[in-house]
């Protein structure tokens, strides 16, 4: 009788155990199955972040282009300020923001030597200055 209750404990001793390894398991593979789950969502979302800032950026640049005709000092200022900042954040506009900082300074000095340029003139020259030192 001894025998048999002691069989019983050792049994009942591993199918503890192996219950124990089958928790454990599907634990697992859930915790993985929910990882994989976030980290796809947390790409997803990065994603959506690029696709935003890239939009913003394009905005931003078209607003800034189109204020440069402004007649207003201030406004053409606050432009120039718009692209340098943008080309500051975001690289791959950098040459296209000089290019139109440089078709701008073109069309807007008439005569240096008469008197000197404007505001926004400068601070165009200024930019297209540091701009190719950089590089």
């Amino acid at each position: 009788m001894a025998a048999d209750v002691a069989d019983w404990v050792v049994t009942s001793e591993v199918l503890r155990n192996f219950a124990i390894v089958g928790v454990a398991v599907v634990g697992l593979g859930l915790a993985w199955w929910r990882t994989s789950a976030l980290n796809r969502q947390a790409a997803a979302s990065a994603a959506q972040v690029t696709v935003s800032r890239r939009e913003h950026a394009a905005e931003v640049f078209s607003r800034a282009v189109g204020l440069l005709g402004s007649d207003r000092l201030e406004v053409r200022i606050g432009a120039i300020h718009s692209l340098t900042a943008l080309s500051s954040d975001f690289p791959e506009l950098r040459q296209p923001v000089s290019d139109v900082l440089a078709a701008y300074a073109r069309t807007r000095s008439e005569d240096f030597e008469a008197e000197p340029p404007d505001d926004d003139v400068s601070a165009t020259i200024e930019f297209l200055h540091h701009g190719l030192e950089e590089k």
